[in-house]
């Protein structure tokens, strides 16, 4: 278990190399089921990472994964899609297949489109890094005005990775 705890890729599962964005021009990001109920209003570090790295991407996730992300106010490239409602199809092998003509498409004709494209890249990646230092003022305020200390808010928002979450079996299992 060790040799798997020690990797790169558990220390901090975020982690990417850059060089893939810059050799993409889009990303198609598979986010998952809710295993622990049916609010499906959140997303993870993979539609993350496509700000941070301002990359256009086309979302293969539940619906309102989707609508989640439009209420935050990202931009999410529907205009630019053969079936902009594809997000929305209930149906999850029409909506898969949707996302593979959308796939196709959007390699066909992003250049015609890659000033607009630019802009909402932009667009996304300002307004994660608004996001954040909400969070941090968020944090500020559990420290000064609730008096938590700075070392347990470390505890519980600076870990990384699965690490802790590995368990070591006994030799004899």
């Amino acid at each position: 278990w060790m040799d798997v705890a020690e990797t790169e890729w558990v220390k901090s599962p975020t982690l990417i190399d850059s060089s893939v964005y810059n050799n993409t021009v889009v990303s198609v990001v598979s986010e998952g089921p809710n295993y622990w109920g049916n609010n499906y209003s959140f997303v993870t570090e993979k539609i993350w990472r496509e700000f941070l790295h301002k990359q256009p991407f086309i979302l293969a996730g539940w619906p309102d994964q989707m609508r989640y992300l439009k209420k935050l106010g990202y931009k999410t490239f529907e205009e630019y899609m053969l079936i902009p409602d594809y997000a929305y199809i209930e149906d999850e092998q029409q909506r898969l297949g949707a996302v593979v003509k959308n796939t196709q498409h959007f390699l066909e004709t992003h250049t015609s489109h890659s000033k607009s494209i630019a802009l909402d890249v932009e667009h996304n990646y300002n307004l994660l890094f608004d996001y954040i230092n909400e969070q941090k003022d968020i944090l500020i305020h559990f420290n000064t005005k609730l008096g938590i200390s700075q070392e347990q808010i470390d505890f519980y928002t600076a870990q990384t990775g699965y690490k802790n979450l590995l368990m070591r079996l006994p030799n004899d299992i």
